[in-house]
């Protein structure tokens, strides 16, 4: 059993699962040209072409019984994380204001190429007033929902969906573990660092949510990681790590604009490498590579992307409308705090990494203007208790109450122990300089770089100095600092669990109010997160929507008071995002 649990297994386990998202993308859109409504075979469609093609690439050094393992862990542990997503209601308001109305249209048959999801959304709810935010849902990139939608259709529970993000957690971990074993530290350490950077603050807070930054984060570092083994691995042995760049692209791609702007870049810069440095002189190689990259653009552009970057610039002249191009949205103004107007990136930055954690700006009131800085490694009660209750988007030392300390210890043994070492680096210096410029790069040129969930590399960034760290450091103080600090982090990312608690609460409270109204029929009267009327469909309760009172609402005093970031359900209606009803006489 040993020989197969290791970690080629969950190498395996990772390009495997990759191939199958990056599927279920490619076959939804040929579901929309064709056009025909497939969804409920895509995921077990997917899988199995993605067994397939592993196994073929593959054939000639593949371990049977290990493959055999890999792809029954893949199947227990994707059954067992659709229950318990679907046992969690996603309560986000992200989620169910514009992710769910993506996700449930297209389980149910929407087709971006010929019409908008309003379209789709008032037909197939029989309603004319209610907003269903198409603006969002026919622009943005739609990975994330084609992935949740196969899930959907395949369960009938849309709450599954949210496996994507399990999912995208699973190939990162199976990509980083290789890749630090490689690095020579200790093998406990390189599961510690494998787990801290899977299971990190951004990816955390919003597992059991429909938010696209923690899944955005996996697939950034996993691609990162497998660019690494591009330039590095023999030539004999590369065609798995061009499956899988291909099939990371196509997904990362399409889940937000800045994912295909990070994974652009990254590839770019990485293949400027490769040609100069690896290949100078070698044209055929270079014409090669070049060709491949251009053809995992074509691919991850035009194909899986052309529900968005092609309907986008056919429609609005522009691939990444609404955000630019004519009749543009800004969605960060009032998204920021007011002190932040005005002032430049490295001053919003510094603000938002030694302040204490917050979650306010200006669309959400108030007069407070910019953060309280403190000293790193200092807190209070406060700003503990803001952990329970805090949201899956949290603005303002997004990255934990520990981070503007860790990462300031992290930078300074990071140099040290890169100058002290540089010459067994040699070989990996312009890897290490490669890295650290496009973080930096990233950071001063990213308007909104002070808002965590936008830089998930500044988090790779910190652990990256304790890892050098951890491989170079040898006198018993530094190791007992180093420790320390590991441990400093570990609490760091767990606080970020705090909230797992109103999950729980809210959904049980969601589960007994919808088991109250099997044998009953409500009318809908407030719908502002349209994304929860596929909780009535899923659960199969019998309501209506009243569109008068819909129109007429201008205050919840009909709903169950609570806090925006929690979710409650009583007498008088289901407080699950603002979703109203009453009861009707039979």
């Amino acid at each position: 059993m040993k020989k197969l649990i290791n970690s080629n297994l969950f190498k395996q386990i990772s390009d495997i699962i990759m191939i199958t998202m990056a599927l279920i993308l490619i076959i939804s859109v040929i579901g929309f040209v064709l056009p025909v409504n497939i969804e409920v075979i895509i995921v077990p469609l997917s899988f199995v072409l993605a067994l397939l093609i592993y196994y073929f690439v593959n054939k000639r050094i593949i371990d049977t019984k290990q493959f055999l393992v890999a792809a029954i862990i893949i199947v227990a542990v994707t059954v067992i994380m659709c229950i318990v997503c679907s046992y969690i209601y996603s309560s986000d308001g992200d989620g169910n204001y514009y992710h769910k109305v993506g996700v449930g249209a297209i389980a149910n048959g929407w087709n971006p190429f010929k019409e908008s999801v309003q379209d789709f959304s008032s037909s197939f709810f029989a309603v004319d007033n209610i907003d269903f935010n198409a603006i969002w849902v026919d622009h943005y990139g739609k990975a994330s929902w084609m992935i949740a939608g196969a899930f959907y259709a395949l369960t009938g529970s849309i709450e599954c969906g949210k496996v994507y993000n399990v999912l995208g957690m699973i190939v990162l971990f199976g990509q980083v573990v290789p890749l630090l074993e490689k690095v020579g530290i200790n093998k406990i350490l390189v599961y510690v660092f494998s787990v801290l950077i899977v299971f990190n603050p951004i990816s955390n807070v919003q597992i059991f949510t429909y938010y696209v930054d923690g899944f955005l984060f996996s697939l950034t570092v996993a691609l990162m990681i497998s660019l690494i083994e591009l330039v590095r691995e023999a030539s004999d042995k590369k065609i798995n790590v061009y499956l899988f760049i291909m099939s990371c692209m196509i997904v990362l791609g399409n889940i937000k604009f800045t994912g295909l702007m990070y994974g652009g870049i990254l590839c770019v810069i990485y293949y400027v490498y490769y040609f100069v440095v690896q290949y100078r002189g070698k044209k055929r190689i270079a014409i090669k590579e070049g060709g491949y990259f251009a053809g995992v653009a074509v691919v991850t552009i035009g194909v899986a992307g052309a529900p968005t970057y092609v309907q986008n610039f056919i429609e609005h002249g522009h691939p990444f409308y609404p955000l630019m191009g004519e009749g543009a949205v800004d969605i960060m103004g009032l998204n920021s705090p007011g002190g932040f107007l005005d002032h430049s990136i490295i001053y919003k930055l510094f603000y938002s990494i030694f302040g204490r954690i917050d979650n306010f700006c200006i669309m959400m009131g108030g007069d407070k203007l910019l953060p309280e800085l403190k000293i790193p490694f200092t807190f209070n009660m406060e700003e503990l208790s803001r952990f329970e209750d805090i949201a899956p988007d949290s603005r303002i030392s997004g990255m934990g109450i520990f981070f503007s300390g860790l990462i300031i210890c992290s930078t300074i043994l990071g140099i040290y122990y890169i100058v002290k070492n540089r010459k067994v680096l040699k070989s990996v210096m312009p890897l290490i300089i490669i890295n650290v410029a496009f973080t930096i790069f990233m950071m001063i040129v990213l308007s909104e770089s002070w808002w965590a969930r936008y830089v998930p590399f500044m988090y790779v960034f910190m652990i990256a100095g304790f890892i050098i760290t951890a491989r170079f450091a040898s006198r018993g103080i530094i190791k007992g600092i180093y420790g320390i600090l590991i441990i400093v982090l570990a609490v760091n990312n767990a606080m970020f669990f705090a909230n797992l608690r109103n999950f729980y609460s809210g959904s049980k409270e969601i589960r007994d109010t919808v088991s109250s109204l099997q044998d009953k029929t409500i009318k809908v009267t407030r719908v502002d997160y349209p994304g929860c009327l596929y909780l009535l469909e899923d659960t199969h309760i019998n309501y209506s929507i009243d569109e008068s009172l819909i129109a007429q609402s201008d205050d919840v005093s009909s709903l169950v008071q609570q806090d925006d970031n929690k979710t409650a359900a009583g007498e008088q209606g289901i407080y699950y995002n603002n979703l109203g009803y009453k009861q009707e006489d039979r």
